[in-house]
């Protein structure tokens, strides 16, 4: 039968001891005799192996996918040698992929894992290496990393977007730009003269003249957020100058609607809202409070300052 040895680098039994050191890397030898020949199966590093894992990534916002990947030197296994005999291998894996004391994976050397709450998490790899001969040999590793993996909450939905250009004359071709915050991964405009899209970045073209507001609702996995703004493109000229004025507008507290002839134009403060000549009906709305009212006469080219409203709660 199979006994324990001591080899040396050729394979041979040199001494009485049951481990032989080769270049620091101990050797454990088995022997069996079979017609009186000796066949040597030894096993560098000893029972036991260096177990590691890696990551295609460490950190991210939830939910975070995680791609896991062994890498495990297996050293042990190409160094096995076995005079005129074949072997087998087995390779068993066990994943703790958040820390619970849980095997979640098990028996997959890449494991994919999904993180969907923000935390800290351990991460820990028990790997286990079956060799059969006319013995079995068992080799076992461990590799335990904590706080291996940070997952992050995602910041609320702050929708936003840039527009470009604001103003011109029709056929007014505009880009609109998401810039919003918190990762959204939906988009839903409305340009304000009937028609709309559902692209991140969307481009649209406006035939006639007039004010157009632009809404954007943005949407994901933190909520939605809806955001508007005027596009205008002037009656005449498309520019300031000649036929057209500014209306600069303020309130307390800060953040309420301008609508001017009905038409919503921004949020207070607003220092340069384009606005055609002649008498402008405006109207300031806040959430709780009362609406404040005026009429203001714009003169062309110049800047129509409407002194700061206090708005009244009610």
């Amino acid at each position: 039968g199979w006994e324990h040895v001591a080899v040396d680098s050729n394979g041979a039994g040199t001494s009485s001891s049951l481990a032989y050191s080769l270049e620091g890397y101990p050797h454990i030898a088995y022997r069996h005799e079979d017609e009186n020949a000796l066949k040597y199966a030894y096993l560098t590093r000893g029972s036991g192996i260096d177990a590691s894992f890696t990551s295609d990534k460490r950190s991210g916002t939830v939910p975070l996918t995680v791609n896991f990947s062994d890498t495990t030197q297996k050293d042990t296994i190409s160094s096995l040698q076995v005079a005129g005999e074949d072997f087998g291998v087995e390779v068993h894996y066990w994943w703790d992929l958040n820390g619970d004391g849980e095997w979640e994976a098990e028996d997959i050397a890449d494991p994919v894992y999904t993180y969907e709450t923000p935390g800290s998490y351990d991460v820990k790899m028990l790997i286990h290496i079956v060799i059969r001969l006319f013995f079995v040999i068992d080799i076992w590793g461990v590799a335990d990393m904590g706080d291996y993996i940070n997952a992050t909450a995602l910041s609320p939905i702050s929708a936003d977007f840039t527009t470009i250009p604001i103003s011109g004359t029709p056929p007014l071709a505009v880009t609109f730009t998401d810039i919003s915050d918190g990762s959204p991964t939906s988009w839903n405009w409305t340009f304000g003269d009937g028609t709309g899209s559902h692209d991140q970045n969307p481009f649209h073209s406006y035939a006639g003249i007039g004010r157009y507001t632009v809404t954007l609702e943005a949407g994901g996995m933190q909520g939605n957020d809806i955001i508007r703004k005027p596009v205008i493109i002037d009656v005449n000229t498309g520019t300031r100058t000649g036929q057209s004025g500014i209306i600069r507008v303020n309130s307390i507290p800060s953040g309420a609607d301008i609508l001017v002839d009905g038409v919503f134009q921004g949020l207070t403060p607003a220092n340069e809202l384009i606005s055609r000549v002649g008498e402008r009906d405006v109207l300031v709305h806040l959430d709780g409070y009362q609406n404040w009212t005026g009429t203001v006469h714009v003169l062309p080219g110049t800047v129509k300052i409407i002194p700061t409203i206090k708005l009244r709660q009610g």
